[in-house]
């Protein structure tokens, strides 16, 4: 199947990136008792999207830069200490990272695919050579084959009423691990557009 992805543009963009959030964490999963997800810091993200060939968004992920502000996941584990002693400058969260439940299991590794490399992408238009996020403790794996290092030690987070880890992708000591899975991805069939750029074959990304 062929997925679109781009950078939310527009307010109505930004409403279906909202409804596919609030359906699978609030109605499906329960997540943030009831209220709704939408919170100050989606006004300083730059929110990404997956589009099917119906125009459903499908899937949605969001990056922070840091600034003046402090990073949603410093709610929960502050990130001065680490970034003074790693010499880290200019870095960013990646967050609301959710996938319809109703994609296919088969596209169910494309469109994160997708939608990581629309966050790479734009972390290296922007100068950003570190992410932060966090991690459901049980899926720390998914996150550490694609280059990311656990940094702290599990958390409770109240929204998600979930144990989670806080955890650091280097972008340039990622590339390899990109490269990588795009090779994989290539052997998959599977066809992928990134904004308005047809894939130079199937799968490119």
């Amino acid at each position: 199947m062929v997925y679109r992805f781009c950078t939310v543009t527009t307010q109505e963009q930004f409403e279906k990136a909202l409804d596919l959030r609030h359906r699978v964490y609030c109605q499906r999963m329960g997540y943030f008792e009831g209220r709704s997800d939408e919170d100050r810091w989606d006004g300083h993200a730059t929110h990404f999207i997956a589009v099917d060939v119906d125009d459903q968004v499908v899937g949605t992920i969001r990056f922070i830069p840091s600034g003046a502000h402090r990073l949603p996941m410093e709610t929960f584990y502050l990130l001065s200490n680490y970034v003074v002693a790693m010499g880290i400058s200019r870095y960013a969260e990646v967050s609301r990272f959710v996938i319809d439940y109703q994609v296919p299991p088969a596209d169910r590794r494309s469109v994160p695919f997708g939608l990581f490399k629309c966050i790479y992408d734009h972390a290296i238009e922007t100068g950003t050579n570190d992410l932060f996020a966090t991690s459901k403790a049980k899926l720390l794996p998914k996150y550490t084959t694609i280059g990311f290092d656990e940094i702290g030690e599990p958390f409770m987070d109240t929204d998600f009423n979930e144990l989670c880890a806080p955890i650091h992708l280097d972008i340039k000591k990622a590339y390899d691990a990109y490269l990588k899975s795009s090779s994989q991805l290539n052997s998959t069939g599977i066809s992928v557009i990134v904004g308005d750029r047809q894939p130079e074959s199937e799968g490119d990304v």
